[in-house]
């Protein structure tokens, strides 16, 4: 896992956000509160 969060930091922006779409719609698949977990990291991310 941290792994994949290194390879998605040398990215560039538009490659991450089709990154991040496809994660959004793997967590439909995921139970609601991993869910919650998983966007609440993705918010925190894009906050810093």
């Amino acid at each position: 896992m941290q792994h994949l969060q290194a390879m998605v930091h040398r990215l560039p922006k538009a490659a991450r956000f089709l990154i991040e779409m496809l994660a959004c719609r793997a967590m439909v698949h995921l139970p609601g509160s991993e869910v919650h977990r998983l966007r609440r990291q993705l918010a925190e991310r894009k906050a810093l």
